[in-house]
């Protein structure tokens, strides 16, 4: 049977440092993605047991720069996902009312200048109260 353990990487810079909760002292690895293996080393040599033993979930504590700047993209990504939501709830109307006018989906493409497969997509977008399929 298999122990969950945390383990908590922080950087110096140069080198990561793994700590493991329950389990004094620590280890260094090159980046975060060796992380958990070497977090159920440490735990295996400190607690005994095979490494296997062990199942480490890796928390990664960003400098404040990186936090910064993560806060950043994430905001970006909100609002690009708001903009995707509004330019297709608008794709979607004009075609709609483009085909309810009498254009078949070939004149709404050549109009748009798109595919008549991207017109006949835009037309058959279900859209939910918060314009998203």
């Amino acid at each position: 049977m298999t122990q969950q353990m945390t383990a908590t990487v922080t950087t110096t810079g140069s080198v990561w440092v793994v700590s493991v909760e329950g389990i004094e002292g620590t280890t260094l690895v090159r980046s975060p993605s060796h992380a958990a293996a070497m977090a159920a080393e440490l735990a295996a040599l400190h607690a005994g047991g095979s490494a296997r033993d062990y199942d480490i979930r890796v928390h990664v504590e960003m400098p404040e720069q990186w936090r910064a700047q993560w806060a950043q993209v994430q905001e970006h990504r909100a609002e690009a996902a708001r903009h995707r939501d509004a330019w297709r709830r608008g794709a979607h109307a004009l075609v709609t009312a483009m085909r309810e006018d009498g254009l078949s989906q070939a004149d709404v493409a050549a109009s748009l200048g798109v595919s008549v497969q991207t017109a006949r997509t835009w037309e058959a977008l279900e859209l939910d109260t918060q314009g998203e399929q």
